[in-house]
């Protein structure tokens, strides 16, 4: 993206309906009647005329984006972290996301918006009461990306610590406060009626949520029917799980596997943590298309065939399916409330990838081959050296390794292809 790009270049891409609700939640003066153009002009007019308000009404992670803007002449890149969420300044069309390479993207603020924000950014950073609207965004945001779903009563118990005030009616005045300016809330918060929803009814679900978010509220109720409590959870394990470019999921085995990770696989450790949270996250899918941990164990081995440094020996790979494992049964689940594996055996992680060979062997064999597919699209490998397929038609079962498995239509196909089960391998299951 050009340095002088104008913020109304970047809200001309909004879709007409995104668009006339970001300039509600803004306070845009306009009328729905108008056509595109007009809303998008009046859009731009006020953003770049209240810059302060807006600063306001951001969240952290997005000031900090503009803090780092203040110095970055030369707009470099920032780690990729997190490919599931989008800055709220991106979303609401106030500044451009971009790939820049494998590992990194840069995001561009509209040059005009970026000199009216600039002057005022450690003054947004520093005010006593935008801190306070901040700090409950960073526990509301928490708990729902520990819990999936969650109420008033446990956001209210959390606010209640942090402002030292045990009164309820209190801590709804806050909330309530806290939502009519905070743009991260507005993108958490559903109900299916908020205007006559009663309190308890009116639920905050992480932005990480299923596309289907009724198909989550019951799939949620119906495997945590049996447990009456939802597990407890410290201040500081909230706010490390609320960060939008990096959410640190509470975890008791996190420093085993990231050591595991960067010392014996050869991972850096940016590579490692994205690992971490990418683990997270598929976790949190569980339930969503399939119920099995298939897409999560890819990704992990994956990451060990193609990012790490060490050659994969069978002692190596059961260590890492251990340290993987141990892993992965610490995480808090939103179908257990935030409790564990650990907490419930019955929710232990089974291996869903299996094979007659050591696991070693096969693992220095896909590594080979994803090696020469990395070389052949790089041009180092001419396509007559690739190996020829057979002429006998093999059947279907000696064709896919995986046939005797149960293995969704709608999965990823563990070949790690990228495509679905049934448009890839399992075409003719």
């Amino acid at each position: 993206m050009k340095r002088n790009t104008k913020l109304l270049e970047i809200v001309q891409k909004l879709h007409r309906k995104d668009l006339v609700r970001f300039a509600s939640n803004l306070g845009v003066d306009f009328d729905e009647k108008w056509n595109t153009s007009k809303i998008q002009k009046a859009y731009a007019e006020h953003v770049l005329s209240h810059p302060k308000e807006l600063l306001l009404m951001l969240p952290k992670a997005d000031l900090d984006i503009i803090k780092k803007a203040k110095d970055d002449v030369a707009n470099d890149g920032v780690d990729r972290v997190n490919d599931h969420l989008t800055p709220i300044m991106v979303m609401y069309g106030l500044a451009k996301m971009e790939s820049l390479e494998e590992d990194f993207v840069t995001i561009s603020i509209a040059e005009d918006l970026r000199k009216a924000w600039v002057p005022l950014i450690d003054w947004a950073l520093g005010d006593k009461h935008n801190q306070q609207r901040m700090s409950v965004e960073l526990v509301i945001e928490g708990l729902a990306n520990i819990l999936g779903i969650v109420n008033q009563n446990e956001i209210r118990k959390y606010l209640k610590l942090i402002t030292q005030n045990d009164s309820d009616e209190d801590m709804v005045k806050v909330l309530d406060i806290v939502r009519q300016y905070s743009l991260l809330l507005d993108n958490m918060e559903w109900a299916e009626n908020f205007e006559t929803a009663e309190n308890e009814d009116v639920q905050f679900i992480s932005r990480y949520a299923w596309e289907n978010k009724e198909k989550m509220i019951h799939f949620i109720a119906k495997h945590s029917k049996k447990i009456d409590t939802v597990r407890e959870f410290s201040l500081e394990e909230l706010v490390k799980a609320s960060g939008v470019l990096f959410p640190f999921i509470p975890n008791p085995k996190t420093d085993d596997f990231m050591n595991f990770l960067t010392k014996q696989i050869g991972l850096d450790k940016a590579n490692a943590l994205l690992l971490c949270f990418n683990l997270w996250y598929f976790k949190t899918r569980y339930g969503e298309y399939s119920e099995d941990d298939m897409p999560m164990e890819l990704h992990f081995l994956s990451y060990a065939l193609t990012a790490g440094k060490e050659e994969i020996t069978d002692s190596l790979a059961e260590k890492g399916m251990q340290h993987f494992a141990d892993f992965a049964n610490n995480l808090p689940l939103w179908h257990l409330k935030g409790f564990t594996a650990t907490d419930y055996p019955s929710e232990a992680f089974k291996p869903t990838l299996t094979t007659k060979e050591p696991l070693g062997p096969m693992l220095r064999k896909l590594k080979k081959e994803a090696y020469l597919m990395t070389d052949i699209l790089n041009g180092k490998t001419p396509l007559t050296d690739i190996p020829q397929p057979s002429t006998v038609s093999p059947s279907p079962v000696a064709d896919n390794p995986w046939a005797n498995q149960k293995i969704g239509r709608n999965d990823p196909c563990p070949c790690g292809s990228g495509l679905k089960y049934k448009k890839c391998h399992g075409k003719n299951a």
